[in-house]
């Protein structure tokens, strides 16, 4: 049975059928084709016109099934249509060679099926144009009306696709209306044309979105989104059409176009539709239509995207806007930022059921375009940070947006804008960035902060000034003191967290940037601020951020020291730094690390030493007596001697011992407090005591010749009246 007799005897749904039925008639029906085709040049070859026009009718006849999916009835028009080729190349070469019939075009129009038929007429009329056998004006007219006879959907889709792509070449281009465009048309018979193939096209395509039942309506959805590009198309002829000027598609086509967007109330078509003008006609024409464009988006379906419609249009106008680094391309007249905010805000209203993130979307979209179109403009961009924060307050006063829903995510990558299009000093005049940093909760203002303090180092920007410094801080502050609303991540604050460590690292380093390099009194105050501001963070991030203070402190000495003679009071502000200095390393040694501070101390004491001021050598003595903390010491040598207890290795633990002893006598010379004979006494009998347990190996004799070393000092000293009752068995 042929295909064309099965859909007649058959009402019956696609949905139903499974993918190995669909393999099976798509190779049945590509089968008569070929054999439909084969049988057409043949007849063809013989110069009998008629017998091959049969025969393509019978060909052609396998479109009107309306049993295989889309995506198969594509393939199986695709071999229709490239078999149909060779019949419109035969006629072709006829009236090239004065052989064509002259009417063909009124002998088509008696097929019996209409598929066949209106597909052989727009076979014929398009060489009958081409040969100047018909006026081209109502060849055209003619074809897209007759169309109108195949409403199945699927068949109606790909018939009109096959019309548009056929008079491509053909439709008129030209403005004169003269005697011969008369025959051939001009541009407004082409925008006609095109015009009317979109409609019945997009009709038709809305249409199947109610064919069939409700269960199979996502597969339906999904073969519509598959046959958009055919909607599309014309569109995109409209857009390659040089006579269609920015007036004419103000007057004409756009609202032609949006008629029929607007008036279908489909959800899948008008997002397609309204991104597909957006994308194919040039950026001249939407500047020129925007209120057109916004006003249309307004009255779109309730369920339709609008955040991605109006996302695209602004992103487009931005790049165009900035193109070849130029921010001229905006015409004077056309204020573009008012124009998008006022649309917006209008949007938003009208959509009380909005998504936060897509209003959020929105914003950021517009604050993209303030930045980089009017970079200058500071106002702009405020403008857009200060109306997110006024939604949000309006949805949930004094609530953060909770972390980890797309809402947050969409706040995060809006405030990373200004990062990337600013460096930190031009961001800090953006007075409502920070309020709506604080709509974050901590894990996302953390990342926000990150990023921050990442494009500061990465730009190696230099912040000049104590309140550019301190206006950084407020942003900052996530990172620099504990939040209330972080108390899930107290715990991880610590050295032994890498992340912890890396951040505070990050903080230590933006340090370097805060940089006065003219004025070195502007930049003691930077020092003073950012004393004020981490003493506040705890010891575990004062390990990381008071170095760097010190250090600057330090450098600042010197500085001072070169102007000397234009800075009488140079000495009592180096005085200053070092008092500053010796406060934030005497806080450093609450640490159970001394290294850091002793370190510091000692640094502290050279630089004072080589400032050469009237008090140099006293402030060198203050850092130097720093080190003494006699509790600190003995609190040292009582872990190490617990310590040292719990060896296992006999050997390892006597040389312990004998290092351990030597430290006692180091500190017992200097008059420690609590560090007497007595314990020294202990410390030598429990030395000689395991001594006698190891062996008499090679490795262990070397360990005996060390302890007699030390027992021979203290035999030595024990003659002195410091070292009276020291006891050394012989």
């Amino acid at each position: 049975m042929s295909m064309q007799k099965a859909v007649d005897n058959s009402r019956s749904s696609n949905a139903g059928l499974s993918m190995d039925n669909q393999e099976k008639l798509l190779a049945d029906a590509l089968q008569n084709v070929r054999q439909h085709a084969f049988a057409m040049k043949r007849v063809l070859d013989q110069q009998s016109v008629m017998e091959g026009l049969k025969h393509a009718a019978n060909m052609l006849g396998e479109l009107r099934t309306s049993l295989l999916s889309p995506k198969n009835y594509y393939e199986l028009h695709v071999v229709v249509v490239e078999e149909l080729h060779h019949l419109e190349l035969y006629l072709t070469d006829e009236f090239e060679h004065g052989r064509g019939s002259h009417d063909l075009y009124e002998v088509v129009q008696y097929a019996g099926n209409i598929v066949p038929r209106l597909y052989l007429l727009i076979t014929i009329g398009h060489v009958y144009i081409r040969a100047n056998e018909l006026p081209r004006r109502e060849v055209l007219r003619d074809l897209v009306e007759m169309c109108r006879g195949v409403q199945h959907p699927l068949r109606g889709l790909f018939l009109r696709n096959y019309l548009l792509q056929c008079v491509k070449s053909l439709l008129p281009d030209t403005e004169e209306e003269n005697q011969e465009a008369t025959k051939t048309g001009t541009i407004l018979d082409s925008l006609d044309f095109i015009l009317l193939n979109f409609s019945e096209m997009n009709k038709l395509w809305v249409r199947m979105q109610y064919q069939g039942h409700t269960r199979d309506l996502q597969r339906r959805e999904q073969e519509r989104r598959e046959l958009r590009i055919l909607v599309g198309t014309n569109l995109v002829r409209l857009s390659e059409l040089e006579c269609v000027n920015v007036e004419r598609y103000k007057t004409i086509v756009l609202p032609k176009i949006m008629e029929q967007v607007v008036s279908c109330r489909d959800s899948i078509a008008q997002e397609y539709l309204m991104e597909c003008i957006i994308q194919v006609f040039p950026d001249e024409y939407h500047l020129n239509t925007l209120n057109e464009f916004l006003k249309a988006c307004r009255e779109l379906s309730a369920s339709v995207n609008i955040r991605n419609i109006l996302i695209s249009l602004i992103d487009r106008l931005t790049a165009y806007s900035t193109r070849d680094g130029s921010q001229q391309n905006i015409p004077e007249n056309i204020q573009l930022f008012d124009i998008f905010s006022e649309q917006i805000a209008e949007v938003v209203k009208s959509r009380i059921n909005m998504p936060p993130e897509d209003i959020v979307a929105l914003q950021s979209a517009l604050l993209n375009l303030s930045l980089k179109c009017y970079r200058d403009q500071f106002e702009y961009g405020n403008k857009v940070l200060e109306n997110t924060r006024k939604i949000f307050d309006n949805i949930a006063l004094d609530t953060q947006v909770q972390t980890g829903t797309p809402a947050a995510k969409e706040l995060v990558k809006m405030l990373k804008i200004p990062i990337d299009c600013y460096d930190i000093l031009d961001v800090l005049k953006l007075n409502h960035y920070k309020l709506v940093l604080q709509l974050l909760s901590y894990r996302e203002r953390h990342t926000v902060c990150m990023y921050i303090i990442n494009s500061i180092l990465d730009k190696e920007t230099i912040i000049p000034t104590a309140e550019q410094v301190t206006q950084l801080f407020e942003l900052l502050l996530t990172l620099i003191i504990d939040q209330t609303d972080s108390a899930l991540e107290t715990s991880r604050q610590t050295i032994t967290n890498e992340d912890f460590v890396e951040e505070q690292n990050l903080v230590a380093r933006l340090y370097n940037n805060f940089q006065a390099p003219n004025d070195p009194d502007q930049q003691y105050h930077i020092i003073k601020i950012c004393q004020d501001t981490f003493k506040n963070g705890g010891l575990e991030r004062m390990r990381f951020t008071y170095p760097p203070i010190i250090m600057q402190a330090y450098a600042l000495t010197f500085r001072y020291k070169n102007i000397r003679e234009q800075d009488e009071k140079w000495e009592k502000k180096c005085q200053k730094l070092f008092q500053l200095c010796n406060q934030l390393i005497n806080t450093l040694t609450k640490l159970e690390t001394n290294d850091l501070p002793l370190r510091l101390y000692l640094q502290g004491a050279l630089a004072a030493s080589e400032i050469g001021s009237e008090n140099a050598e006293t402030i060198a003595y203050e850092f130097f007596s720093q080190v003494h903390d006699n509790e600190k010491v003995l609190a040292c040598l009582k872990k190490a001697t617990k310590l040292t207890t719990q060896i296992m290795d006999q050997s390892v633990q006597v040389q312990l011992y004998n290092e351990l002893l030597n430290t006692y006598i180091y500190f017992f010379n200097q008059n420690l407090p609590d560090i007497d004979i007595t314990l020294l006494n202990s410390l030598i009998e429990k030395l000689q005591n395991e001594m006698s347990k190891i062996s008499s190996n090679e490795n262990d004799e070397f360990i005996r010749n060390q302890i007699q070393k030390t027992f021979d000092y203290l035999r030595q000293q024990s003659q002195l009246e410091k070292f009276q009752g020291l006891q050394i068995n012989n």
